[in-house]
């Protein structure tokens, strides 16, 4: 009988090993993240519509525009921002916000910032900065709401760093008309800046602004615009930065 346990023991083991080791093979992610690729055909009219459809009514909901109003020791406005950002975690009644520090950054210690959230249905939050990374050039931002009546929804950041030429849509203020869906495709990525560069349409209203796959997964966001391109920083340092 105790051969027995330690056989059995001794089997589930290295199935755990098997699974384990197939989990964290790069090789095993990369097949999968292709076989998804292939799976998700944008060319496809019917998907394409079908896409566009649950981005619209599903995904929209978890991105927000954030506004950022700076004002000087008398009080007066010196800049007004807005950008993009999307819900990354929602706590009871209260909800993270990710986006570009450069929407909420201050220079002066005398000026005086307040930060706006509006969702979707175009309701107006009061929001408090919790973190700004220099490094990433991300900050967090929290706000309360009910969200149970908001309907708000929390984005899932993909597990995937996305493949060179594959199809992306940016959810942003492009041209200042706020939930503007832009399609494009990633040319390369740089692995040591952790930017990616893209088709993507640019303009200084898209800071912020979010990258999804054809999973409407995270794959990156808008960091800063330089130049009429922008900066999208890849999904490798969004996990990095919220330690997922």
């Amino acid at each position: 009988m105790r051969k027995l346990v330690t056989i059995l023991v001794i089997i589930v083991t290295l199935f755990m090993l098997v699974g384990c080791s197939i989990k964290e093979n790069p090789r095993a992610k990369i097949v999968n993240q292709f076989d998804e690729y292939l799976d998700n055909d944008i060319i496809d009219e019917d998907d394409f519509d079908k896409f566009i459809n649950d981005v619209s009514n599903y995904n929209v909901p978890g991105f927000v525009v954030v506004r950022a109003t700076l004002r000087n020791a008398f009080n007066q406005i010196i800049e007004i921002r807005e950008g993009t950002g999307f819900v990354f975690a929602i706590y009871d009644e209260s909800l993270r916000v990710l986006t570009s520090l450069d929407i909420v950054r201050t220079q002066d210690e005398s000026h005086k910032l307040t930060v706006e959230i509006l969702d979707y249905a175009n309701r107006l939050y009061s929001a408090l900065v919790l973190t700004r990374s220099e490094e990433y050039n991300l900050a967090t931002i929290k706000f309360d709401t009910y969200a149970a009546v908001a309907k708000l929804r929390k984005m899932d950041i993909s597990p995937y760093v996305p493949m060179d030429n594959e199809p992306i849509l940016m959810i942003s203020n492009y041209k200042r008309s706020r939930n503007s869906l832009n399609m494009g495709w990633i040319i390369e990525k740089n692995s040591e800046t952790g930017f990616y560069k893209t088709s993507l349409p640019a303009d200084e209203y898209i800071i912020g602004g979010t990258v999804i796959n054809l999973n409407k997964e995270i794959v990156g966001i808008v960091v800063s615009v330089e130049s009429g391109v922008a900066n999208v920083l890849g999904v490798e340092h969004l996990r990095a930065f919220l330690n997922i």
